[in-house]
């Protein structure tokens, strides 16, 4: 009987991401027979002497990283183990040019990892390319449609105090820059201009591992509030947090989704889109993989607001259009891009890294 391959998954501290959800998503749907995973948060100021303990006491075959940091490595190279990279986040390699931690930090982890999981082909284009080669792209989708609770507008427009018939656009996203809440906002005002009967939403949580992170979010969720008043939106728009545990009843509760940002895959499009809500996304990074466009969604040009601006009110004008659109996408995410589909193939290169090492010895690790 074939065991199922031990493996430790090494988080970062810090708040709830997109990111984060798909990938617990992703390792809570690996099949029991095939892994046995151990979660573990990364410890203070990066000591692993807590971790190399676990991985002793669990027989730990793989670790596995979720963070930019070089602790998870640490303790995967003390125990003479291979080393998994799991880069999920385009914020680790914005295709802007600014850097969460510096490149040569970034290659240095991947050269020295077994493997590096990317979560689609335009977020591994952004590695370099010694990295690109042992790289693979496994979607960080935490969602499986058929698992979906049911779609339920009103309860969204009630907690709103907003009327049935009200269309409700909006965007989900943790409150930093990259997110790209301005584009929204212009987008709004231009919308608003045509169907002033149009509310807008912009949910979110504070972004950042650290205090002083949370703080910059902090300071960056002011600035929002002050662009709405600024463009004349007060009253029109909802800026507010929500409760994690009720975060698909705040995407279904959406008449149109909005995601002007640039996603490695983007967890909220693949929730929106399981939840049967018609998409409206920038045409960059995970969106062209998660859809076709005037299929499954809307791609518009990424840095557009009047675009976005233009699709959405093409769709508010057509609601059939809207709805063909949305069950293509749900289709289209639960053939291809289900949490299920993606903990098979993880847990298939779990086992070819614990079958390496046990063959080959300590040189497994950089494979």
């Amino acid at each position: 009987m074939i065991k199922p391959v031990r493996v430790l998954v090494v988080l970062e501290n810090g708040g709830i991401t997109g990111a984060a959800i798909g990938l617990a998503g992703i390792l809570k749907a690996l099949p029991r027979s095939e892994a046995a995973v151990t979660v573990a948060r990364l410890p203070a100021r990066g000591r692993t002497t807590a971790l190399e303990r676990l991985i002793r006491r669990r027989k730990i075959e793989v670790v596995q990283s979720a963070s930019p940091s070089a602790g998870g490595l640490a303790a995967a190279w003390q125990a003479n183990l291979p080393h998994l990279w799991y880069l999920s986040s385009v914020e680790m390699l914005r295709p802007d040019g600014s850097e969460r931690i510096p490149l040569s930090t970034l290659t240095l982890i991947g050269q020295l990892s077994a493997g590096i999981i990317v979560s689609s082909k335009g977020m591994k284009r952004l590695l370099p390319a010694a990295l690109q080669r042992k790289s693979r792209v496994i979607p960080n989708s935490g969602v499986d449609p058929a698992a979906m609770p049911a779609r339920k507008p009103d309860w969204l427009k009630r907690k709103l105090r907003l009327r049935d018939e009200t269309p409700l656009v909006g965007m989900i996203g943790n409150f930093y820059p990259a997110k790209r809440h301005a584009d929204f906002l212009k987008a709004a005002r231009m919308i608003r201009r045509r169907r002033p009967d149009c509310r807008f939403l912009i949910a979110g949580l504070p972004a950042g591992a650290t205090p002083a992170a949370r703080k910059i979010s902090a300071r960056y969720r002011r600035k929002i509030d002050g662009m709405i008043r600024t463009l004349g939106l007060t009253g029109r728009v909802t800026l507010t947090r929500y409760r994690p545990a009720e975060r698909f009843r705040w995407i279904g509760g959406l008449d149109l989704l909005l995601a002007p940002a640039w996603e490695s895959l983007g967890q909220g499009l693949l929730e929106g889109a399981a939840c049967g809500v018609p998409i409206i996304s920038a045409n960059v990074g995970g969106a062209k993989e998660l859809f076709s466009n005037g299929k499954s969604a809307r791609l518009v040009p990424f840095g557009r607001p009047d675009r976005i601006a233009e699709a959405a009110l093409a769709l508010l004008q057509n609601p059939k259009q809207a709805e063909a659109l949305a069950r293509q996408a749900r289709t289209r995410i639960s053939r291809r891009f289900s949490a299920s589909a993606q903990a098979k193939r993880l847990a298939a290169l779990y086992r070819t890294l614990a079958a390496r090492r046990h063959s080959t010895g300590p040189s497994s690790r950089t494979a």
